[in-house]
């Protein structure tokens, strides 16, 4: 795992991480496992919204329960202040990863309807929009993250 740069907020603060390799703690089949279960999610699952075209992208969709009033109840037919947080994890390409992201949008709903979206945008910026995997510069990739 190679960190590159970290993004908070619409402050723009970004930085540079040191390019140091660190080990991740797990076994190379609990990878395998987690890779083959996560590129499911995307081609099979609730994570087809981030689909690219020439790169498998792994990732796992969540919903995060804002308030019980939101169980079993569609996120369009709440009140913004109620609805649960949307969010998905995920990196690409899924055999060499050379971007890992997170997408979390508070009272957004479903990850896979509302978050999903948002890291395909990213991924498509940081690929420069066809099927490689040179990522493009870093700047578009802080661009296409922010609003």
């Amino acid at each position: 795992l190679v960190p590159h740069l970290r993004y908070r907020g619409a402050e723009g603060e970004r930085q540079q991480a040191q390019r140091q390799r660190i080990g991740i703690g797990f076994s190379r089949s609990t990878i395998a496992a987690l890779r083959q279960a996560m590129t499911g999610v995307v081609n099979r699952g609730t994570g087809t919204n981030v689909v690219l075209d020439g790169i498998q992208v792994a990732a796992k969709t969540g919903t995060a329960q804002y308030s019980s009033s939101s169980a079993g109840v569609d996120a369009d037919d709440l009140p913004y202040a109620i609805r649960d947080h949307a969010w998905i994890i995920g990196f690409a390409p899924a055999e060499a990863p050379r971007i890992a992201f997170t997408v979390f949008i508070e009272h957004g709903g479903h990850g896979g309807t509302t978050a999903a979206p948002v890291a395909r945008r990213v991924l498509e910026t940081f690929f420069g929009g066809e099927a490689s995997t040179e990522p493009g510069p870093v700047r578009e990739v802080v661009r296409a993250a922010t609003p």
